[in-house]
């Protein structure tokens, strides 16, 4: 929204233009697509859908098939979080393959150096945090493994780490190898290889008992004796069933065969195994994670077997925003429900609020199930008249053990969780202040929760309206 205004005085005149962010009540939906077809009738656009201002479509046309990934790209570009994973997840596929996808990208090229310098701040002298203003290490390996692959690979196309940082990650990294858990062993040794310091002895003790390791275990392993050069045992590797049972594996499977035989047979019918996975809805992958392990695996296909270009692929992306009375509350394994407290600790009477009054929001969480639950994303938004009152976010008495951080927007909070179990019956609650500041009536948008690894887990409440007097 802008506002224009215009200032006479003194013979002399002033115009200037603001422009004013303003948030929809409810969330837009996404949906994009491809369509195949010859130049001729295509042309990119961006508008308003037949004038409606609550409907935006775009289109752009490709002379190549690695255009049709610029839905995945586009959604990781624009995921709104930042955590160790999110941040590693958004930029790898940018790097990978020597940058092939970038091309396609919506996300500007200084994006990758910011992300480099995220997650190196997200070092530490033992292992990794999951977020820079907190000191909870990854709660699965995998995710500081990950975030190390990241790195190694980003300075290998030129993006220069931090000394203590790239000292430190390696440090790790020598540990990992030396684990007694396979799975986290495999994956630094494949990773040192990939910086070209390989840690041979590891890997040939891994070899050795290759019967008991998982096939994203197998394929990284493998992986490392084709950096190394050692092409046979790689081989051997993969002799065994490549069957992928996830993103994952499918990926790690794809860039194993592709460093031994970029024409194996093996790795098309992975490639479809891939593009299955797809949400026909987004055209991306359920996950930050799944859509940049899948890109990563694409990209190194393409490196290996350049894209014909010639035909062209149209690829569209459209979102609407629901009207608010027409969203209904939705609860998949998880519930969330929002109470407005008095300071006092009564119930808020949301009919008769007044300006200048203060209020605790409180979330509460329930599951079908008892289950153990993580990472998990909590997300409030405000009314236009409510703001939160940041000098007394340390105030309020919380029981949080679950919280792993909160962050108070000026226009929503957002709460992260740490792993934990909720039992059946029981209530995770979390508890915040916000003051009252404009007189009115409005939307209050409803809360909303999701799984943020496992998006099938998820809840939201429709909105509501309240009135403020003076």
């Amino acid at each position: 929204m802008g506002v224009a205004y215009s200032v006479k005085g003194m013979g002399e005149t002033h115009h200037e233009r603001i422009i004013l962010p303003v948030r929809p009540a409810v969330a837009w939906v996404e949906t994009s697509g491809v369509k195949r077809g010859q130049e001729s009738g295509v042309r990119s656009q961006e508008s308003g859908v037949g004038g409606n201002p609550f409907e935006k479509y775009s289109e752009k046309v490709y002379d190549s098939p690695v255009g049709q990934y610029e839905s995945a790209l586009r959604w990781l570009a624009e995921y709104p979080h930042g955590c160790l994973e999110q941040t590693s997840s958004r930029m790898f596929p940018l790097i990978g393959a020597g940058g092939i996808l970038a091309s396609v990208s919506p996300a500007g090229p200084d994006i990758v150096s910011s992300g480099v310098r995220r997650v190196e701040s997200m070092v530490r002298s033992t292992d990794f945090v999951m977020w820079p203003d907190c000191n909870y290490a990854p709660w699965d390996p995998e995710v500081s493994l990950y975030a190390a692959h990241f790195l190694v690979e980003a300075e290998k196309n030129g993006y220069a780490l931090n000394r203590l940082a790239r000292d430190r990650v390696f440090s790790f990294l020598k540990r990992w190898a030396m684990s007694t858990n396979d799975t986290v062993s495999a994956y630094a040794c494949h990773t040192l290889a990939l910086a070209g310091k390989p840690e041979k002895d590891r890997m040939l003790r891994l070899y050795d008992a290759s019967t008991n390791l998982t096939l994203l275990s197998r394929t990284r392993l493998a992986r490392a004796f084709a950096l190394t050069g050692d092409r046979r045992r790689a081989e051997t590797l993969l002799a065994a069933n490549v069957a992928p049972s996830s993103v994952k594996d499918a990926s790690f499977a794809v860039l194993a065969l592709l460093d031994v035989d970029p024409d194996d047979s093996r790795i098309l019918p992975l490639a479809s195994y891939l593009d299955r996975q797809r949400d026909r809805e987004r055209l991306s992958w359920g996950t930050t994670g799944d859509n940049a392990h899948a890109l990563l695996a694409i990209g190194a296909y393409y490196r290996h077997h350049p894209a014909k270009t010639g035909e062209k692929f149209v690829v569209w992306h459209k979102l609407s925003l629901p009207k608010p009375r027409d969203v209904r509350d939705e609860s998949r394994g998880i519930s969330i429900v929002r109470r407005y407290l008095t300071p006092e600790g009564g119930e808020a009477d949301l009919s008769k609020l007044s300006l200048g009054e203060m209020l605790i929001a409180e979330l509460a969480l329930k599951v079908d199930d008892t289950r153990e639950l993580s990472d998990l994303v909590l997300e409030d938004l405000f009314p236009a008249c409510f703001e939160p009152v940041h000098g007394a976010l340390d105030a309020i008495e919380r029981k949080h053990d679950w919280v792993m951080r909160s962050d108070a927007r000026d226009d929503r909070m957002l709460v992260f969780s740490k792993r934990f179990t909720l039992a059946k019956g029981e209530e995770a609650t979390f508890r915040y202040p916000v003051r009252v500041v404009s007189a009115g009536d409005y939307i209050l948008p409803g809360p909303s929760v999701e799984a943020m690894y496992h998006p099938e887990l998820h809840a939201r409440r429709a909105p509501d309206r309240i009135s403020v007097k003076r």
